[in-house]
């Protein structure tokens, strides 16, 4: 975010975009070169033969399907991925909409949304990590239920 911030306001014209995008793939793809490199592949005991795509996609939603029809076997698991799900969702529909709302909205600049997302990760991770600590003393359920109430009480009391 950093190295974006810099280019955003040291480079002008139609270059900018591109040279963030750039850096991003850069980035991410490190990243992945890592993971690749230290992350052992598991053996496969059973290893199937190679199929067309067709066949491939059948037998992924087959796959599927059996999973789904298990999922009273597995209950806390299916509500857990149902509940990520629609988290994961609402995180997604955020950040699109935050990019959105800062400058039709609220007049933001490029910089100035940088900015603002920046200072909410340097919020964010601090925050996080004073959470693990506190979950780990206490337990996470009960953080997590003394989190809800507070958010509850702060956003519906005044």
């Amino acid at each position: 975010m950093l190295v974006h911030l810099a280019m955003v306001m040291l480079l002008t014209g139609d270059w900018v975009i591109p040279f963030v995008m750039a850096s991003s793939g850069i980035w991410w793809f490190g990243f992945a070169i890592l993971t690749f490199k230290w992350v052992p592949e598991p053996h496969i005991e059973e290893e199937m033969e190679i199929k067309s795509f067709i066949e491939s996609s059948k037998f992924a939603l087959s796959e599927v399907i059996s999973t789904l029809k298990k999922r009273k076997d597995f209950r806390t698991l299916f509500f857990f991925m149902l509940a990520y799900f629609f988290y994961i969702d609402g995180i997604n529909s955020v950040t699109a909409l935050a990019g959105v709302f800062g400058p039709a909205v609220l007049g933001l600049t490029t910089t100035d949304l940088i900015l603002a997302i920046l200072a909410i990760q340097f919020v964010a991770a601090p925050s996080a990590i004073g959470f693990t600590k506190i979950a780990e003393k206490y337990s996470t359920k009960s953080l997590c239920n003394f989190h809800s109430l507070w958010r509850h009480w702060s956003v519906f009391w005044p």
